[in-house]
């Protein structure tokens, strides 16, 4: 929970330009918003505990439109939607590689829902995600709906910060990686340096880190096979035990973000 409430702080923030969101206050406006969704969620599904005990949670700031110029956090609305977390796709994960790319890589707007929908519907049945190249320079920034990196003689390469929306799994990844000595560089994979991968994976908040079986170029008509290396399973333990330990209590009304 904290990783996102500061996202959620700083998309505000670069969205209402000029204007400051404390993550501390942004944490107090939206929490009974999530506990009141949380609620009614398990009041809905009470008598199939068995599945409720991993919830998705969405999670919107959206300016109210009677303002014509909200200024601040108590000039959004806040919407929370709660609903079973989906499970990860089941391997084979086979994913293609598109040209296309996001307009503005630090915010999560309503206008790149619209642009990626466009985007997904060249994508064909037996694939689970759309990986953008670059229009001309063979750079690989990110899928539709997950972050995306590869492991290069041991080390792992994502795109540079500030160059893709990068979400609250991919974060913990590295700060995982950083705590145990894994190395990571931030630099762009090349889709010509393919060959050299040992393993590709995308992440995100219903994958962890999937690794990647198979990875298709529609403009080539190349398809590769890529392997599982070792780390991926080690990176992702990591990443379920950091996420626990950071895991925030939504039904106690006095929740910190420690």
């Amino acid at each position: 929970m904290p990783l996102h409430i500061s996202r959620l702080a700083k998309v505000g923030s670069n969205y209402l330009q000029g204007s400051d969101f404390p993550v501390r206050m942004v944490f107090d406006h939206v929490m009974p918003s999530v506990r009141t969704a949380v609620g009614i969620f398990h009041e809905a599904f009470k008598q199939q505990n068995d599945q409720t005990n991993e919830i998705r949670i969405t999670i919107v700031l959206s300016p109210d439109p009677d303002l014509p110029q909200p200024k601040d956090l108590h000039d959004c609305n806040v919407f929370v939607y709660a609903e079973l977390l989906p499970a990860p796709p089941s391997p084979p994960i086979t994913i293609s590689i598109q040209r296309g790319f996001r307009k503005n890589p630090l915010i999560k707007d309503t206008q790149w829902a619209q642009e990626r929908k466009e985007i997904s519907q060249r994508r064909r049945s037996d694939e689970d995600e759309v990986v953008l190249q670059g229009l001309s320079d063979g750079c690989l920034f990110e899928g539709l709906s997950s972050n995306f990196g590869v492991l290069v003689n041991g080390i792992l390469y994502t795109p540079p910060k500030g160059t893709v929306l990068e979400g609250a799994t991919l974060e913990l990844i590295l700060l995982v990686c950083e705590e145990n000595n894994i190395q990571v560089i931030r630099e762009f994979p090349k889709i010509d340096q393919i060959h050299e991968w040992q393993g590709a994976f995308i992440s995100s908040t219903t994958r962890c880190l999937l690794p990647i079986n198979t990875i298709r170029i529609p403009e080539t008509g190349l398809e590769v096979q890529l392997p599982i290396p070792p780390v991926f399973e080690h990176i992702a333990q990591l990443f379920k035990e950091k996420m626990i330990q950071n895991s925030t209590d939504v039904y106690s009304p006095s929740s910190s973000l420690l």
